[in-house]
C-alpha cells in the first residue's frame, strides 16, 4: 500500500499524531518512526522494534498505536514528555543474520537516520537484539538503555502491580496458592518468571518458538510448557501477556480464562472497546502502559542524568503500584474499566505536562 501525507491522514491511529517519518533505503522503505506528541523543544521517547508484518499498513498500524500508548503511558508516569515509536520492517521468513556486514549496515543506517528526527529517542523493543542495539549505538546517541536496564525495571514494576491485582481481587496479595500463565518466553517473561518462580504454586508457560520454550525450561524446570493454542483451556489465576500483541482479541475474548489480566507486552488488546467485554466478564485487566512503564521511567532518568544509579530510579518505579491502586478503585466506584480510568487520567495529565 502507498502512503501518502493526504493518505495518511485518513488511516484511523494516525489521529492527534504530530508526524510520521519514513525511512528508506535503496530497496524502499525499511522503516518509519511515528511521532505521536514531540517537537524540537519537547523530545519524545518510545522503543525501536523489528518485527515482520503481513503489510505495510499493519507495520504503520502498530507504530500509530505504540506511539500513542507511549505517550499516555509517561503522562500516568507523571513524565513530562511526549510518546513515539520507530518500526523496522524484518523480510517475513528470512532470519536476520547478525554476522553478515549486510545485516550491520542496515542497523547502523537507521543510527544514522535517527539523527532526523533529533527529538527522538529510543530504546530497544521486541526484535531487537544486542548486536543490533551495538550497531545503532554506535552511530547514535539518540538510543537509551546503555546503563540501565530497561526490562529489569519493566520487571520490577509488573510484580509490584501484581501484588496490588491481587490485593484488590482476593484481598490478599499472598502468591503461593497461584497459578499463573505467562505467554512469552522471551526476556521479560523469563523476567517476570525468575520474579515469580519460588513463590508460586505453578506457572505455565507459551511461546510459539520451541528454541525459546527450550531455553525458559533450561533454566526454570518446573515450569509447564503447553501448545499456544491450548492456552485458556483450563482456569488459571493471572495471566501474563508478554509477546507480540495483541494478545487479547475479539476472536478469542470469550475463551480467556482468568481472574486477572497483567503483563509486560504493549498493546495488549485488539481494541480498548474491549476492556468493557473484560470488565464485564469480572476479570481484573490491569492497563498494560501503566503496570509496564518501568522500563521508559529507567531510560528517561538515564536521559536526564547518563550517570545516574539504578537506586534513585526505584522509588519512582515502585509508585506504579499507586497510580494502579488509584485507577483500579476509581474503577470500582465509577463502574466502568481500569483501562477506561487510565485514559481519563493520561488525558487530564497531558494537558497539565505540556507535552506540546
Amino acid at each position: 500500500m502507498q502512503i501518502t501525507a493526504k493518505s495518511l491522514k485518513n488511516v484511523k491511529e494516525f489521529k492527534d499524531h504530530e508526524n510520521v517519518s519514513f525511512l528508506f533505503d535503496t530497496q524502499g522503505v525499511y522503516g518509519l518512526i511515528s511521532v505521536h506528541k514531540g517537537n524540537q523543544n519537547t523530545p519524545c521517547f518510545g522503543s525501536t522494534r523489528i518485527r515482520s508484518y503481513d503489510s505495510f499498513l499493519d507495520g504503520l498500524t502498530d507504530a500509530l498505536r505504540l506511539s500513542k500508548m507511549m505517550t499516555y503511558k509517561l503522562a500516568l508516569a507523571r513524565l513530562p514528555y511526549g510518546g513515539g515509536s520507530a518500526v523496522l520492517f524484518h523480510p517475513p521468513g528470512e532470519p536476520l543474520r547478525e554476522d553478515v556486514a549486510s545485516t550491520q549496515w542496515f542497523f547502523k543506517k537507521y543510527g544514522k537516520d535517527l539523527l532526523k528526527t533529533p527529538y527522538f529517542f529510543t530504546g530497544a523493543d521486541t526484535g531487537m537484539t544486542t548486536s543490533a542495539f551495538n550497531n545503532i549505538a554506535e552511530c547514535s546517541e539518540q538510543i537509551l538503555g546503555k546503563r540501565l536496564d530497561p526490562i529489569k525495571f519493566t520487571g520490577i514494576g509488573i510484580i509490584s502491580s501484581l501484588k496490588e491485582c491481587l490485593l484488590a481481587y482476593y484481598g490478599t496479595e499472598e502468591l503461593n496458592n497461584r497459578t499463573i500463565l505467562v505467554e512469552g518466553l522471551g526476556k521479560l517473561g523469563c523476567t517476570l518468571i525468575e520474579h515469580l518462580y519460588s513463590k508460586t504454586k505453578r506457572i505455565i508457560g507459551i511461546d510459539t518458538s520451541d528454541s525459546q520454550c527450550k531455553k525458559a525450561l533450561a533454566r526454570f524446570p518446573n515450569i509447564e510448557i503447553i501448545k499456544p493454542e491450548d492456552k485458556f483451556k483450563e482456569k488459571v489465576d493471572v495471566y501474563c501477556p508478554c509477546a507480540y500483541g495483541p494478545s487479547i482479541t475479539k476472536s478469542n475474548i470469550n475463551l480467556i480464562n482468568t481472574d486477572i489480566i497483567i503483563g509486560a507486552a504493549n498493546c495488549q488488546l485488539e481494541s480498548d472497546d474491549l476492556a468493557l467485554d473484560l470488565y464485564e466478564k469480572n476479570i481484573l485487566y490491569a492497563p498494560d502502559y501503566v503496570v509496564n512503564s518501568g522500563g521508559a521511567i529507567a531510560v528517561i532518568h538515564e536521559y536526564r542524568t547518563p550517570a545516574i544509579q539504578e537506586e534513585h530510579v526505584y522509588p519512582q518505579v515502585f509508585d506504579i503500584r499507586n497510580t494502579l491502586k488509584t485507577i483500579i478503585a476509581d474503577s470500582s466506584m465509577s463502574n466502568i474499566p481500569p483501562l477506561e480510568v487510565a485514559n481519563k487520567y493520561a488525558i487530564q495529565r497531558i494537558g497539565k505536562l505540556s507535552v506540546h
